[in-house]
């Protein structure tokens, strides 16, 4: 939780710094430069967090979805072994009744909303 925080702290300095430097340098080729890094560093920060919203997504119990956990978790119920079954059940349970997510700190639980307001 806290290495993901520091992480997207850092690399959002590093945007914030790269642009400020972008804009006061006076030679074309610095300019260049820096507002390249700032936008790579602005790209690490878009594909973080639709990566970790895409998980939370995935954690939504909707059957029809083939991508959800809750799917894949109901595909196997018919080869799941006799001794883990009611592991298996337990788990389906958990995923039906308390989704979970990919929490970050004190951004608490990162979803498509919350990482399309970061983006905007």
């Amino acid at each position: 939780g806290m290495a993901v925080v520091a992480f997207l702290s850092s690399t959002f300095i590093n945007l914030l710094n790269c642009s400020f430097r972008g804009i006061i340098s006076k030679d074309l080729t610095w300019i260049v430069i820096y507002f390249s890094w700032a936008t790579l560093q602005a790209i690490t920060v878009v594909i973080s967090l639709y990566a970790m919203a895409s998980i939370s997504s995935r954690c939504k119990p909707r059957f029809r979805d083939r991508d959800s956990i809750f799917f894949m978790t109901m595909q196997h119920y018919g080869r799941v072994p006799a001794n883990q079954r009611l592991d298996h059940e337990l788990f389906v349970r958990l995923v039906h009744h308390n989704p979970t997510g990919v929490q970050v700190g004190p951004l608490g639980r990162i979803t498509a909303s919350m990482a399309a307001i970061v983006f905007r």
